[in-house]
């Protein structure tokens, strides 16, 4: 296996090049954008402009997915012969249009992680990754809610969030049809209907079907109480047990007022 990975990883320039698409000097065909008469590579740009670039390039190749502005060249690519359009994978011949992206598929085989913070030394596949990953560290967060000027650190965030402005709710529930803002909310709820209870508990093997249930109850063996009183500094165990105690406090300070 080594063998092969040094083979497919050591590939010559030539190679490359007699592998390469014949359209490949095509505009269309360079990842990029022109940007004050330059041309800025996709991986260069921020990634806040990125959904502007894929909606200029609409028209999308079944086979490895890349974009073109005008059908016509969309076209011209599908039509060309595979063995010049394409880079293949030695360990699953699934084919690529670039060499780059070649590279990166082969990381899913090899294990490969070049990619390596600087502030915790985890490593990762991909730059992309490591770009999201160090915004834990920095804190930035460069994606922008239009409405409610909120900020997130990760574009799929941004999108889940705006769904609280719209209300949309496209995930809809097979059996009794009610709906959901998100995917996963929908996937909690299809366990009432299944009965699945897929978090155990470590200690005493009792199931739940959410894992948050399941963390409440982890608690109860740990004795952890990590929701503190605000007032008295007083420890529970469970946010709806602090809550309730919250309203005691609320209940003497009305007694208090009335005694005045």
């Amino acid at each position: 296996m080594a063998t092969i990975v040094m083979d497919t990883l050591s590939l010559s320039d030539k190679d490359l090049k007699d592998q390469s698409p014949e359209h490949s000097s095509d505009p269309e065909q360079i990842e990029g954008e022109t940007i004050n008469g330059q041309l800025v590579q996709q991986q260069e740009l921020p990634q806040t402009i990125m959904p502007n670039l894929n909606s200029k390039r609409p028209f999308k190749c079944q086979i490895c997915r890349k974009g073109f502005s005008r059908k016509a060249n969309l076209e011209n690519h599908e039509n060309a012969p595979a063995s010049e359009t394409h880079f293949s994978c030695t360990f699953c011949l699934k084919a690529f249009s670039q060499r780059a992206e070649l590279n990166n598929h082969i990381r899913s085989h090899t294990g490969e992680r070049p990619f390596k913070c600087s502030m915790c030394e985890k490593a990762f596949a991909h730059k992309s990754t490591l770009i999201n990953h160090e915004r834990i560290h920095t804190g930035l967060k460069p994606f922008i809610c239009m409405i409610c000027l909120k900020a997130f650190s990760h574009q799929s965030t941004l999108i889940n969030h705006e769904i609280t402005h719209s209300g949309e709710k496209r995930f809809v529930c097979v059996i009794c049809l009610r709906a959901f803002g998100h995917r996963s909310t929908l996937l909690n709820h299809e366990r009432i209907h299944s009965g699945e209870k897929s978090y155990k508990c470590s200690v005493c093997e009792k199931s739940f079907a959410h894992k948050t249930t399941l963390n409440n109850h982890m608690r109860t063996h740990t004795g952890e109480k990590p929701f503190i009183c605000p007032l008295c500094n007083k420890a529970f165990s469970h946010q709806t047990t602090l809550i309730n105690h919250k309203r005691t406090h609320k209940v003497h300070d009305d007694i208090a007022l009335c005694q005045m």
